[in-house]
């Protein structure tokens, strides 16, 4: 720069040789040399300036990487597709043809295409960098760039948009999904022109929904998994500051979103780290921002349980004191034994589903089955399934006789020592049993699912505020204290009746730590 030297990366070298133009001179702001890394007051200023930078770029040419044997393969089938979409598009309706399932190419890659394109848009690394999202969500117009090669990310997006379709139109049909190999080696760019689409109108999306569909991607530094996504997320007051401690930065995301809502149902999930290792050193109650994916399951995202939910409660029903979440709560019950033998998911398919078979308590299943049953039989099925659909959306009365008899058939089938028929509703309890435990209550008798990390002894309470019951532990040695486990479904509370019935479900105050 002038007269000055200044170090960069291999990759940022490697990435300007091809970048300039032979030309002509070409201006560049990149990120690497605009804003002094190691001045953390310059870093935290500039930081809150990017999207505005994204936003009123001319163009943002986001650099891949080096040409491998993959990128000329995959760019390539893009633009081939893209064409033959355009196409499409352009014939007369009487001919027939449409925009769907059978559309050029788009059901007919090749192997070598499909691990193309998987190597090009799924395993570089770029792909799994907070940073990117803001990048590419906010610019205007996008050029990707691999080595001497470039495609046009509209060109890409309008490819995720129809392959997201067949893949939709066929699931909606009961069709077999032969693209769906290829869908999910396109997640993460489906995932971004999904957000470009959301961001380009207010308002802005909540935070605590961004950090959700993000989670698992990375950043060298774990405070980025907040600050990186604030130029994109409505403002509630967090500004990015280096000087701050990684944990203090989390606390005080979490601590902001809980305000800005009104309601703990950003904390109401299951952490993919055992939270009572965690406590005291890191609140029990604070999401392990910091880790790859820092949640296996968020019964409460979107809300579709009012467990704790009332028009009379509000922020007054829990606060934040010296690290220490506060909460009014209605006890439940205690757990006196949950099923672990899922635990092992090496299990073959069918294995799979008569080990969760056993996992039924045995006090829940007459002689004859659930044949005769119904009270039990619903029971159950709602709680393998926590009460959802194959869309995620509670079940229907509508769907409810249906889903009774799928279950029952799955029953018969496995005690048959027979692989069940497909149907949705054995894809909605794969889903949803996925991290998920059979647990039996001690006072009430009443089988919950719960989450991985709840044990025997471990209470079970609905917050107030929180849309599903959760699972605590007091800590050991302190009667008054408690850890956050995760979550619970219990068959006839989610809709706000344990707040009904005090008798019963008695009000306490939960110190969580």
């Amino acid at each position: 720069m002038g007269e000055t030297k200044l170090r960069i990366t291999d990759s940022l070298r490697t990435a300007l040789l091809h970048l300039r133009l032979a030309d002509r001179t070409r201006t560049l702001w990149v990120d690497q040399i605009c804003i002094n890394q190691d001045n953390v007051d310059e870093r935290g200023h500039q930081v809150t300036q990017m999207g505005r930078v994204y936003r009123q770029a001319q163009i943002d040419l986001v650099w891949l990487g080096e040409e491998d044997k993959y990128s000329p393969i995959a760019f390539r089938w893009v633009k081939q597709t893209h064409a033959a979409l355009l196409a499409a598009k352009r014939r007369p309706k009487s001919t027939g043809q449409h925009v769907s399932p059978n559309s050029p190419r788009i059901g007919d890659s090749t192997e070598e295409e499909l691990e193309a394109l998987r190597e090009t848009f799924l395993i570089r690394s770029i792909w799994s960098r907070v940073w990117i999202v803001q990048e590419i969500v906010l610019s205007r117009d996008v050029i990707l760039i691999c080595g001497a090669d470039s495609l046009l990310w509209p060109h890409l997006e309008l490819v995720m948009r129809n392959l997201n379709d067949t893949v939709s139109e066929s699931q909606d049909a009961g069709y077999e999904v032969p693209q769906l190999d290829l869908f999910l080696t396109c997640y993460q760019p489906m995932a971004l022109a999904g957000w470009r689409t959301q961001v380009r109108y207010p308002p802005r999306p909540p935070l605590q929904k961004l950090l959700f569909s993000f989670d698992s991607w990375n950043a060298t530094d774990k405070r980025d998994k907040v600050y990186a996504l604030l130029g994109l997320a409505e403002d509630i007051g967090l500004v990015p500051d280096y000087t701050k401690p990684t944990q203090q930065v989390f606390l005080e995301t979490v601590a902001s979103i809980l305000a800005c809502t009104g309601n703990l149902n950003f904390i109401c999930q299951d952490s993919i780290d055992d939270p009572s290792k965690m406590a005291p050193l890191q609140p029990s109650w604070i999401p392990c921002l910091n880790s790859d994916s820092f949640t296996l399951d968020h019964m409460a995202r979107p809300p579709r349980y009012k467990a704790g939910v009332s028009p009379v409660f509000g922020k007054e029903s829990f606060t934040v004191n010296d690290n220490i979440l506060v909460a009014n709560g209605y006890h439940v019950d205690c757990i006196n034994s949950v099923d672990d033998s899922l635990d092992d998911e090496s299990w073959p398919r069918l294995e799979w589903h008569l080990q969760l078979l056993r996992s039924i308590p045995a006090s829940f299943i007459a002689e004859e089955g659930f044949e005769d049953d119904t009270t039990r039989c619903d029971i159950i099925w709602r709680t393998l399934l926590q009460d959802t659909n194959v869309f995620e959306s509670r079940v229907s009365a509508n769907e409810a006789s249906e889903y009774r008899q799928r279950f029952l058939a799955w029953y018969r089938a496995l005690r048959s020592n027979r692989k069940p028929a497909h149907s949705d509703f054995l894809t909605a309890l794969e889903t949803r049993s996925k991290w998920r435990r059979l647990a039996l209550a001690e006072k009430h008798q009443l089988v919950v699912s719960v989450g991985v990390w709840a044990r025997a002894g471990d209470e079970i309470c609905v917050l107030q505020t929180g849309s599903v019951p959760v699972v605590v532990r007091k800590m050991e040695g302190d009667g008054t204290r408690y850890c956050l486990v995760g979550t619970a479904y219990v068959h006839g509370l989610m809709d706000g009746e344990a707040m009904q019935d005090e008798d019963t479900y008695p009000r306490r105050v939960y110190n969580i730590i």
